[in-house]
């Protein structure tokens, strides 16, 4: 069937892109270790290595980088995340069209297509829930945006830092990146949790709701809160030191 073999070369050559697409968020953590070890190396007077490493780690210019490569490994995930939609499209496209077609006229009723196989809901077996229905699986996808997170968690780690100590002018770059970093992450929450309104997906992983527009929805919400705690956390005002017990020296008369 041509349109079948259309269709699985469609789903290869997304599967090929999405590979890519994960080896090219490696190149640019590996272009950002290299710019990092390469400032470090480039000699200074009268600095001590450790101080230029201390003063490097927590400065504007890396936490407006690591702002920047989160942007660009955000825009990595969109594209990932596209191509998994479109592969998941063909493969249920193949489920409903090709594959219940042909083998509900064999006399063996157990017998799947392979994509029939992969979604086997089996609601209430937990053992024969196939690879895109259980749960407990899915939960090892996202390691597909584990460097983003990582990406994330250091530069907010770092942000929060040079954030206590900087002046207005820089606290107005740390700001645009912080919100630049955090619109492009709800715009990857609702591309990777959108799909076309013919298609429904699990909102929740151990959840049986099905939808097709409220699932990003949500995300855009989670992601939404995320943004106003950090925004919270970085204009609360810090703790002032409690002065230092003992008594007052009197005063000399």
């Amino acid at each position: 069937m041509a349109e079948h073999k259309k269709v699985v070369e469609e789903i290869r050559i997304r599967q090929t892109w999405e590979d890519d697409w994960f080896h090219n968020k490696f190149l640019l953590a590996g272009v950002l270790i290299l710019g990092f070890v390469a400032h470090i190396l480039i000699p200074s007077q009268g600095r001590n290595i450790d101080d230029k490493i201390w003063e490097s780690v927590f400065s504007s210019a890396t936490c407006s980088t690591l702002a920047l490569a989160c942007v660009i490994s955000l825009t990595i995930d969109m594209h990932m995340r596209t191509h998994i939609s479109a592969a998941a499209q063909a493969g249920l496209w193949i489920t409903h069209y090709v594959e219940k077609p042909f083998f509900e006229k064999k006399t063996e009723k157990e017998l799947k297509g392979w994509e029939t196989f992969l979604r086997t809901p089996c609601r209430g077996e937990k053992k024969c829930q196939g690879i895109l229905t259980d749960a407990r699986y899915r939960l090892t996808w996202p390691h597909l945006h584990i460097l983003t997170w990582l990406i994330y968690t250091i530069y907010m780690t770092l942000l929060f830092k040079v954030w206590r100590k900087s002046d207005i002018d820089n606290r107005r770059l740390l700001l645009f990146g912080f919100v630049l970093t955090h619109i492009f992450l709800m715009v990857f929450s609702w591309i990777g949790h959108t799909f076309p309104s013919m298609f429904k997906s699990q909102t929740w992983l151990f959840s049986e709701d099905y939808h097709s527009d409220w699932g990003g929805l949500q995300y855009v919400a989670l992601c939404f809160f995320l943004t106003a705690v950090n925004l919270i956390y970085l204009y609360w005002p810090p703790k002032k030191p409690k002065p230092s017990g003992g008594s007052q020296p009197k005063e000399c008369l």
